[in-house]
């Protein structure tokens, strides 16, 4: 075997290992709870429902190893691992043989260290086998004659996958279908009998949704037993139609990217001297990689969720490049090649370094049934609409079966049958209709809610720090709708918080929002100092949240301490400019002692685009004082 052909071997191996370490033990924030749930239990996740992660890794959970969540997580590791290796393959197979080593092992390192890739590949999401899928249909491709059969194959599988797999599977495709035979490419004939498999290997993919949703597994998202509900369900309309409003955002994007600054010339030298055969595929995975993100999906980019594509395509560029330099300057290919590939390791590591983020004390689970549920009463119903909450929640819950005695319920699902169903033990009398229009959707699920808090058999807790769909609603039910509730609900939270000690960034911030719940719920309660404790705790816990120090002013002014107030909403505005809540509060309490200052403060606000009417009316009457 030769040293480049055991190359991806060796870069899996070590990928895997790295990524296994870094794994977080336990369901992490954000789709990894609600992702992990419906896998454990084989139900359906939210659109486009991926299917092929659904059955991927729940065989993994039946590993008798750790956790649920962690050998989810294994499976999602292993598939980062392959993704990193195909780079390397590919690379490999683009590269004159005397660079194809150092290339594949620099193009494995930029992919490794990217910390979009990384992010996603430590913990529970769909976007690692995505890549694998693009990856795989890519090495296909450069291939000198492609199989335009597997390319099919691997086209009509990405429907079970997430939609960046779409995209460059079917992209890569049509470039294998265009081709001309002389050029290497399949026969058109066979390019349409690809593309006939290609559909048939989708739909067989796509009949999990409505097969499995028949059965009503306890993850049920979207209901997609009928044809229109699973085409809705495929084509994500809903989640579209909630961001439509979203701002493009193509320079987040590319700062998101440019994160792989230091590899820019080997990018740039692989582009115009290397890959020939690969080089229009490259260049259409990364646009329309970054064309989604930005335009269709700029709500990704806050998470980092979208990118992947991009960045590997940007990976292979920088190892084709790397081995082109080594082969061009073949007097000194040892040294070239030694320096190549420790510059390249010494930027990942250190990259890589500032971006891992995983708590080896378990804070990852945080919000999980340690935390949310084990602080609420028995036989509660727990209502929550945040998606690190609500993932959380219900990956303990129902995935892993802790607290039976609990509903969890999705406030802004209420108006689906199968979110009710969840509730049969109470009589709502709504019904089991699936209203169409959205209007009817928010009165059906206001008034579950109203009728959830109406209940007096069950104890009913909603999510604390959020604000719910149709709260004004819900005011005639008070004080059926109640936040953590009762005080013994608080004490358990306030032990489970100051038992914690995460050490990571996520952790940390996790710990932050669990005493700023905590806060929240006795400042209304009128226990000022104990709400001051409590944001003091969240600020320390997260001293980067701006919120965090915005709370603690509020408190603080409201205990009369203006000073000590100022001081934390000056350092919010600081750490998040954009926040108009810190610069109203701070112009409020120095309106208190120093008027000047307050106008002083208005002006910056103004100056950096934030205003409201609320701070023009301030400004006015600071300006009318005598």
């Amino acid at each position: 075997m030769s040293s480049s052909r055991a190359t991806p071997l060796g870069v899996f191996l070590v990928a895997w290992g790295a990524f296994v370490a870094l794994l977080a033990p336990d369901v992490a924030f954000r789709d990894s709870g609600e992702i992990g749930g419906a896998a454990v239990t084989l139900g359906i996740a939210h659109p486009t429902g991926f299917a092929l992660d659904m059955l991927w890794m729940h065989a993994w959970t039946w590993l008798p190893l750790g956790s649920l969540a962690l050998r989810a997580s294994l499976g999602v590791a292993f598939a980062a691992a392959a993704c990193v290796a195909l780079v390397a393959d590919v690379i490999a197979q683009l590269s004159e043989d005397r660079g194809a080593v150092v290339g594949a092992l620099v193009g494995a390192v930029v992919l490794g260290s990217f910390s979009t890739f990384l992010g996603t590949a430590t913990l529970i999401e769909v976007y690692s086998s995505s890549l694998f899928l693009v990856l795989v249909a890519l090495r296909e491709l450069v291939h000198e004659r492609p199989r335009i059969g597997a390319l099919a194959v691997v086209a009509g599988l990405a429907i079970g996958a997430h939609v960046t797999a779409w995209l460059g599977c079917g992209a890569l495709f049509v470039i294998a279908a265009l081709r001309s035979r002389a050029g290497g490419g399949p026969r058109l004939g066979a390019a349409f009998g690809g593309g006939a498999l290609a559909v048939v290997v989708a739909l067989v993919v796509a009949l999990y949704l409505p097969l499995r949703s028949a059965t009503d597994p306890a993850f049920d998202w979207g209901d997609p037993e009928t044809l229109a509900r699973w085409w809705e369900h495929l084509s994500a309309s809903r989640i579209r139609s909630a961001y439509a409003d979203a701002p493009s955002d193509l320079v987040g994007l590319l700062a998101q990217l440019g994160e792989l600054w230091a590899f820019v010339p080997l990018v740039i030298f692989g582009l115009l001297r290397g890959a020939p055969r690969a080089r229009v595929a490259l260049l259409a995975l990364a646009l329309l990689d970054v064309a989604y993100g930005a335009f269709v999906n700029p709500m990704g980019i806050v998470d980092q969720q979208v990118g992947h594509v991009a960045g590997a395509a940007l990976a292979v560029f920088a190892g084709v490049g790397a081995g082109e330099l080594v082969a061009r300057l073949a007097r000194h290919r040892r040294a070239s090649s030694v320096l190549l590939a420790g510059l390249a390791l010494v930027v990942g590591v250190t990259q890589s370094s500032v971006h891992v983020d995983v708590d080896r004390d378990g804070a990852d689970a945080l919000l999980g049934g340690a935390g949310v549920l084990g602080g609420l009463p028995p036989r509660a119903i727990y209502v929550c609409t945040s998606d690190d909450a609500c993932a959380s929640a219900l990956f303990a819950r129902y995935a892993v079966g802790e607290r039976p005695d609990l509903d969890v319920v999705v406030a802004q699902h209420l108006w689906e049958p199968t979110e009710r169903a969840k509730l049969r033990a109470i009589a709502l009398g709504l019904g089991t209709d699936r209203p169409a229009e959205p209007t009817e959707r928010a009165r059906l699920a206001a008034a579950a809610l109203i009728a959830l808090a109406s209940v007096r058999d069950r104890p009913v807790r909603f999510e604390e720090g959020e604000v719910f769909p149709f709260r004004g609603q819900l005011r005639a039910a008070e004080p059926g709708v109640v936040g953590l509730g009762t005080r013994s609900d608080l004490d358990a939270w306030r032990r489970f918080a100051e038992a914690r000690r995460p050490r990571s960034r996520r952790g940390r911030e996790t710990l932050s929002r669990l005493h700023e719940a905590l806060g929240r719920t006795l400042l209304r309660e009128g226990a000022d100092a104990a709400a001051r404790d409590a944001f003091s705790r969240s600020a320390i816990a997260a001293p980067w949240r701006a919120v965090a120090w915005t709370n603690l002013g509020v408190v603080a002014a409201g205990m009369g301490a203006l000073d000590e107030a100022i001081v934390a909403t000056e350092l919010a505005t600081r750490l998040d400019p954009a926040r108009e809540t810190a610069w109203l509060n701070l112009a409020r309490y120095q309106a208190a002692q120093h008027p000047t200052l307050a106008l002083d403060t208005l002006r910056r606000a103004e100056a950096r685009g934030v205003w409201s009417d609320a701070m023009e009316e301030l400004r006015r009457a600071l300006v009318a004082r005598p």
